[in-house]
């Protein structure tokens, strides 16, 4: 009784309290962007469902979540290391075995002590057990460090699920956003066609310079170019969402533009810095630091004795018929310990590179906790900036529009050249494939901002959770 009171004060002992420095960032996410903390935090989205609710979008989503070859490799990583804590698990339990033996020997006449060789039969059925007493708590912190990183490879397979959903919905929003300016470039190929043909008309009339007709014809070659260059980035972008997906995706799967309206999420920024602990690289990387705590304590244990038991209970027998007669059975009990006395350094070796396992853990921590309030607060000023760039995007374009009417007027009054109507059409169609491009950077920020709050705190893959140790 006394010897397991002392082996549990020692187990405790032996146990490193985790130790955390002040927090790597603000309180709130507001003080770093410079804003009051006067607003009311809403409520987060519970399911990427509910965030990504376009149709062809969510089938896109559940096809990459089933058939990726990254989350593939994470999902069965996280297997790995659930079987690898139950394996450490069972060093916290006796081993118990049947060895059945059944040997047939000769002893020369010389050692059998009757001057004649002796041939004999020996038949064994032992029961055997053995079991390392863990004093010291050595196969607790085995145990509970590969429960840590257990815990660390289901967060980091979320993680990953969460990346790939971003991944994807980043490349459905760019796609969307060139077949919109594909669009619109086969809009003004058409419509510089036919003033191109309107310019070669005037000149061939002699109402017009010839230099007028080389500036349309030059206009709408430079158009057909920015057509097939959009073109070409659309195709390359569509081969990586396959990739993703891990599957062939069809034409009539991938977003419309006018899909981009389902996508929104808007979050004020004085949430709690606080709220970044629950992403799953965050907790991912805590929970190697706590495996990086019980690495610790495994090595300062094998300073100390390690005490094992053994016994076995068996019959044994000359005769295979005799094996459970009377008299037949046999038993032993043993105890054992093995305590280091010379080891040239290498237990105080093994504690020093726990420890500065440690240290690099901890210092993992912080540097993830920090990057993931950088990527916040980058979403949230990237949505800030850009709902105002677009809202100003607009009235350029309004006053761009009216502007090309009226050149286009000018000109065919006579009284203005066709160098004006060229300009005023080349910043509408700049100015028009300007807007599409923000307007998908500001859904961009949206989908940035649920992955960066760590899929809005919500766990994406279904994960088999084993119960705690």
């Amino acid at each position: 009784m006394l010897l397991a009171c002392c082996g549990l004060v020692a187990s405790c002992a032996l146990s490193p309290e985790v130790k955390r420095g002040p927090s790597p960032v603000p309180v709130r996410i507001a003080e770093a962007l410079g804003q009051k903390d006067d607003q009311a935090l809403p409520p987060l989205v519970a399911d990427w469902r509910q965030f990504l609710r376009g149709e062809r979008l969510q089938r896109l989503v559940e096809r990459m979540l089933a058939h990726n070859r990254d989350r593939r490799v994470a999902l069965a990583t996280v297997r790995q290391a659930q079987a690898q804590w139950a394996g450490a698990q069972a060093g916290l339990w006796p081993v118990l075995s049947a060895d059945p033996q059944a040997v047939r020997a000769r002893t020369p006449a010389d050692l059998s002590g009757y001057g004649v060789p002796v041939a004999y039969n020996t038949f064994q059925v032992p029961l055997s057990a053995s079991w390392e007493l863990d004093l010291w708590g050595r196969q607790r912190n085995l145990s509970e460090a590969a429960w840590q990183n257990f815990l660390a490879s289901g967060d980091n397979q979320r993680a990953l699920a969460i990346s790939l959903v971003n991944q994807l919905a980043q490349a459905l929003l760019l796609d969307a956003e060139l077949t919109e300016r594909i669009e619109l470039s086969t809009q003004a190929v058409s419509s510089r066609e036919q003033s191109a043909r309107i310019a070669r008309r005037r000149f061939e009339v002699g109402s017009a310079a010839r230099l007028d007709m080389v500036q349309a014809q030059g206009l709408l070659a430079q158009a057909r170019q920015d057509l097939q260059a959009l073109q070409r980035s659309r195709e390359q972008g569509r081969l990586n969402v396959a990739l993703l997906v891990g599957e062939a995706v069809k034409d009539e799967d991938f977003l419309r533009p006018a899909d981009l309206d389902t996508l929104d999420i808007r979050l004020p920024a004085n949430l709690p810095s606080t709220l970044l602990l629950a992403r799953p690289d965050v907790r991912a990387a805590e929970s190697r630091l706590r495996a990086a705590d019980a690495n610790i304590a495994v090595a300062r244990a094998a300073r100390f004795p390690r005490i094992s038991l053994t016994a076995a209970f068996g019959t044994a027998s000359t005769q295979l018929s005799g094996l459970f007669s009377a008299g037949s059975s046999a038993w032993n009990l043993g105890a054992g310990a093995s305590l280091p006395l010379f080891d040239a350094g290498r237990n105080q070796a093994g504690i020093d590179e726990a420890r500065a396992a440690q240290d690099a853990a901890l210092a993992s921590y912080d540097k993830t906790v920090q990057a993931a309030f950088r990527e916040v607060a980058d979403a949230l000023s990237a949505q800030r900036s850009l709902a105002l760039q677009l809202q100003t995007q607009f009235d350029v374009l309004a006053a761009l529009q009216e502007r090309a009417r009226l050149a286009a007027v000018r000109w065919q009054a006579g009284s203005a050249p066709y160098l004006e109507v060229l300009d005023a059409q080349r910043e509408l169609y700049a100015a028009e494939q300007a807007k599409v491009t923000t307007r998908r950077s500001l859904q961009g920020s949206g989908v940035s901002l649920y992955a960066a709050l760590g899929g809005a705190l919500t766990p994406i893959p279904e994960l088999n959770e084993s119960p705690t140790p």
